[in-house]
């Protein structure tokens, strides 16, 4: 069991929603749920992953801890600090990571793969593949 997270207000819910749906042999519900106003609850070791891509809210990172199952994966990739170089969006400092935050956040986590970078000379992200021990 999956858990795919991101924002809505991006090109990759829509991408998610429609050629997901289209492509994937796998069927899939898609939900939305305000996480800000905690109306989305999940048991503890629920998925096999949590899938994160250019969302940032620190307070779900306990609960993505304790919603994958032991051998589970995160994969997560948001902004970073250094995207307010490049990028109008996001301004807010509260809504890109710090240096290193991702990586230390999950520091208990197998990680197979970390990388702070800039993508194409304008989005700078941290990228995250780990596994729950």
């Amino acid at each position: 069991l999956f858990f795919f997270f991101f924002s809505s207000r991006r090109r990759h819910t829509r991408y998610i929603s429609v050629t997901g749906v289209q492509t994937c042999a796998l069927p899939i519900c898609v939900y939305n749920f305000d996480l800000e106003k905690n109306e989305f609850k999940a048991s503890a070791e629920t998925y096999d992953a949590v899938i994160c891509f250019y969302y940032l809210q620190r307070s779900l990172f306990p609960y993505i801890k304790k919603w994958l199952k032991k051998g589970g994966i995160l994969m997560y990739q948001t902004f970073t600090v250094d995207n307010l170089k490049y990028q109008y969006r996001p301004r807010n400092p509260e809504h890109v990571l710090k240096e290193n935050e991702l990586l230390m956040s999950f520091i208990d986590f197998r990680i197979h793969f970390y990388r702070e970078c800039v993508l194409n000379g304008e989005t700078a992200v941290a990228s995250i593949i780990a596994e729950k021990m």
